[in-house]
Formats: C-alpha cells, structure tokens, sequence
C-alpha cells in the first residue's frame, strides 16, 4: 500500500525533532536473536548469519551469562551448517559446547542441541562413526536429564533411526523408529504432528526393506494427521508428501508423483516466496518426477530454475546444489549435448569434493553419471576409473551387498566387456545379480539389466543353454516387476528368439518375436540386443 502526503488538521505546529534523538533505540540481543531465527526459518541465511554474529557480539559485550552466549553460538552454527561452511560451523559449535560443559558439567542436558547440530555434520562429511557417537550421547544425555522431554528423545531417535537407514542398518533404525513412536503416542496422542514425524520416519524403513505397501499405509496416515491438525497446505507437511511421492515413484505411479511435487511446489512457494530453498528443493523433485513420467522437455526448466535458486541462496559451490547439477547432466547427456554434460556432472564431484573431501559417499552419484557418459562415448579407460571409484566409495559406506552397488556394478562390467575382459565383466554381472537375487522386487530392473547382459556375454562365447537359462529369467524379472507388456520387455523377448531360434523350438522363436513386436512395434528384425535399465535411466 502507497501512502501519499498526509496534511494535519489545523492547530497541530510541526515539531522539529533532534537528530539524535530521532535514531530508534539499539535492538537488544534478545530481539535480534529473534530476528535471526526468523530470518533463518524463511531461508534468507546471510542475513541470519550477520544476525547472529550480532547478537554473538553482544552477548559477548555484556558478559551474559554462559546459557544465553552459547544458544547464540548455537544459532549462528546451524545457520552456517545451513550454508555448507562446515568448518565454521563445528568451530562455533565446539565453542558453544565447551561453554555448556564448563558452566554445568559434561552431563548437561544444556549439551544436546551442540552436539546434535556437530553430529549433522559429521554425517554430512562422511564421518559415520562419529555422528553416530554425537547423536547417541546427545540421546544419553536427554534420556538421563532431571526431566526428560518425551518429545525431544523421540526427535533424537528419530536422529539416529535415519542415520542408520542411510547406512544399510535397517533393522536397528526401524527398532529406534518404533521406539520414538511409543514415546510419542501416550504423551501427545495419535493424531499430533509429532506423530506424524515418527510415521514418516518408520515408513522409509520399510520402503528401503520393500515393504511398500505396510510404508504407504504409515505415509498416508501421517499425512491425514497433519491435514487434519495444521491444514493441507501447512509447509509443515512438505516432508510427508514428498515421501509420498517418492514411493509413488519406486512403485512406478509417476504421474501420481508429480500431481504431488506440484502441490509441494505450490505450498513452497506460498509458504517461503520464491527464493527459498524449499523451494529449490521442490522445483528438482518436480522435475525428476516429470522425467519419469516422460515429460523430460518440461523437466529440464525446472531443473535449470532450481539451480538458478540455490546459486542466489547459497552461491555457486554450495554442496545442496549438486543434486540439481547431476540430474542437469543425465538430462543434458540424454539429449545428446555431451559436453555440457560433463561440465555439469564434474562441477558437481568438485564442489562434493571441496564440501566432504574425496572419499564421501554421495560422489558417487556424479562420478556413475560421468562413467555412464564415457561409456556411451566409448572413453573406456575413463569410464572404468570413475565407475572404480564410485564403487569403492559405495562399498566403503555400505558394506559389499548393498543394492546401491548394482547399477555401478552394471555399468563398470558393461565397460570391461567393450575392453574385451569378458572375465571380469561376467564377475561383476554375477555379483549384481546375487546381490539382486536378495533385494525387493522394486529392483526388478537391475536385475532383468545384468541377467540379459550375462546372457548375451554367454551367447558371445558359445555356451548357449545357459544364456537362454538366464534370457528367461531376465524376461520373468521384468514381468514381475512392471507387468507382461512393459516396453522394456520387448528387446529381452527378441533376444530369447534369437536363441531358440539357433536350438529350436523355431515355432517357439517365432511367437516369442511376435509378442516383442505386439509390445513395441518400432522393433526390427530379430537380432541379439543389449538393453539400458529397465524402467528407466540406470541410476
């Protein structure tokens, strides 16, 4: 609203004012601290950051008491947490901490909010081992405090359950899940938002064991919960739709996916405006839930935005903006724009590799999509070195059975066959189809990928029964996982005909092509084909 010259009624004079004594009054610490938290909650972090260090400074300056001086070292730690300086951030906190143990002892529950902030961080740098030491001490302390906050130590749980879910530990994670739930419900009741976290968390337990429909049932009711107590448009139920969305995805409902990223990108923006990183975050789910609806030229604006966004939030070497910048790179390599490609996917190990150093985890993402662009560019010795590396760091992380191996493992012996070390290549396919064999039907995909693959290395080097052993198994994989007339079907069809077609039955060679060709008429005539993942870019 505009507000024009404003004229007073006669009998007002007009009062001239000393200058000085117009300035407004220095705002307190207290008033700052409260701006800080403000501007931090709507994701404007520099100006929470110059907040805090205000309030730090002041706090300082009247030689407050130790409480209030570390809970604004507290405050401008996460906020620096938030911008990926990691560094900074644990020396803030460490200080904070010291503080907290020099005033009320290493006990102190006072202790908690340090050292789960530290603990965040360690997970974000790879060093598993010592989050999982913060988290559980700040657990300890909560659960030993004069009086325990039910609330606060099902949050912790909930801390740990993650942190375990990430590492392939599934059973203690779920464990801890259930845990926060029964601490939750007695306290705050059924159908508290609180609740809804302790849903949320146990359903992605279940999700990463394959029990999807047990985690829809978990995600849905969590999701009433927060409509019914804050509204279907609260920011507060972000984390439970997107969940949701991305078990939408795994169960191959794409468009059900992006009705829901839409929705979440539209509280987003309402909720934070536009320059927010929610909404960074919104607009890439969106996009990749676009791309696997196969609405892939709508998918790459939004992508691009997103970046856009976090580039102005965060700056340029932010490591929240890797993400973005590896599915810019698939997307760019699809399109046939390689160099761009590459350019995208190797700011995105830079920026991983300035942020967690060289032997974090998430590298591994960048460096499979830059394996996936050498491979198909035929640069085999480079293909072999980053899948190498990006195997290593997963089997580090993981352990040597975990399904996060089998799309690496699929590429690296896709490359080795090319270089003509058929050996290894049939190694590695057999070690991706034994860890396969283990995992949930969702990963029918890899599965089906790596049984035609050592199909057609057998078929290669004669020993043909035994590729048509593993043909058959490839097609029953995809039939299991998406159904008898799935696309991806097809070219696994033909190779099964290609076979019988050499060791008879001919008649049943022929209906095994003519089914091929029901499901995708575009095929040729019948030849030995090697295939991508099914379902979708191999990642």
């Amino acid at each position: 609203m505009r507000w024009g010259v404003v004229c007073l009624a006669a009998g007002f004079a007009l009062v001239v004012v000393d200058a000085d004594a117009a300035e407004p009054p220095a705002p307190d610490a207290t008033a700052l601290a409260l701006r800080a938290a403000t501007e931090q909650r709507l994701g404007r972090y520099a100006d929470a950051e110059t907040a805090w260090r205000h309030v730090v400074a002041s706090r300082e300056a009247e030689h407050a008491p130790p409480a209030l001086l570390a809970a604004a070292l507290d405050g401008l730690g996460e906020v620096l947490r938030r911008r990926g300086r990691f560094d900074d951030a644990e020396a803030v906190l460490a200080r904070a901490l010291a503080l907290k143990e020099e005033a009320f002892g290493a006990e102190t529950e006072a202790a908690v909010p340090s050292l789960t902030a530290l603990g965040s961080i360690a997970r974000s740098r790879g060093r598993q081992a010592e989050a999982e030491w913060l988290y559980r001490r700040a657990l300890a302390l909560e659960e030993n405090a004069r009086a325990p906050r039910p609330v606060k130590v099902a949050g912790l749980l909930a801390n740990l359950a993650d942190l375990y879910r990430t590492q392939g530990r599934l059973t203690e994670g779920e464990e801890l899940s259930r845990r926060a739930l029964a601490l939750l419900e007695p306290v705050v009741g059924p159908d508290h938002p609180d609740v809804a976290g302790a849903l949320d968390s146990l359903a992605n337990h279940l999700v990463e064991r394959g029990l999807l429909d047990e985690a829809e049932t978990l995600l849905r009711r969590a999701n009433a919960i927060v409509e019914k107590a804050l509204g279907p448009d609260h920011p507060e139920g972000i984390v439970v739709l997107s969940d949701l969305a991305s078990l939408e995805l795994r169960r191959r409902r794409a468009p059900a996916a992006v009705k829901l990223h839409e929705r979440i990108l539209a509280i987003s923006e309402r909720a934070f405006g536009e320059d927010h990183p929610e909404v960074a975050t919104a607009l890439n789910n969106l996009a990749v839930s676009l791309v696997s609806a196969g609405r892939g030229p709508e998918a790459e604006p939004l992508f691009r935005r997103a970046l856009a966004t976090g580039e102005r939030i965060f700056g340029p070497d932010h490591p929240s903006l890797a993400a973005t910048l590896d599915n810019l790179g698939v997307l760019s390599r699809q399109a046939g724009r390689v160099d761009e490609a590459e350019a995208l996917l190797r700011r995105s190990v830079d920026i991983l590799e300035e942020a967690h150093g060289l032997h974090h985890v998430r590298l591994a993402v960048p460096l499979q999509g830059l394996g996936d662009l050498y491979l198909g560019e035929e640069r085999f010795a480079e293909a072999t070195s980053v899948f190498e590396r990006a195997l290593s760091l997963v089997e580090n992380a993981y352990g040597p059975e975990h399904t996060r191996l089998l799309s690496i493992l699929n590429g690296l012996a896709e490359v080795l066959r090319q270089r003509g070390d058929p050996a290894r290549a049939e190694e590695l396919y057999r070690r991706s189809i034994h860890i396969a064999d283990a995992a949930p039907d969702e990963f029918w995909g890899e599965r089906a990928l790596a049984l035609n693959s050592l199909a057609v290395l057998h078929h290669a080097r004669g020993r043909t029964e035994e590729a048509k052993q593993l043909f058959t198994r490839a097609v029953a994989a995809v039939e299991r996982g998406a159904g008898p007339r799935d696309r991806s079907l097809a070219p696994i069809l033909v190779n099964l005909a290609v076979v019988y077609s050499e060791t008879g039955p001919s008649s049943y060679a022929k209906s095994l092509y003519r089914r091929a060709v029901e499901i995708d008429p575009a095929l040729a005539a019948p030849q030995l084909v090697r295939v991508s993942a099914p379902g979708g870019e191999r990642r």
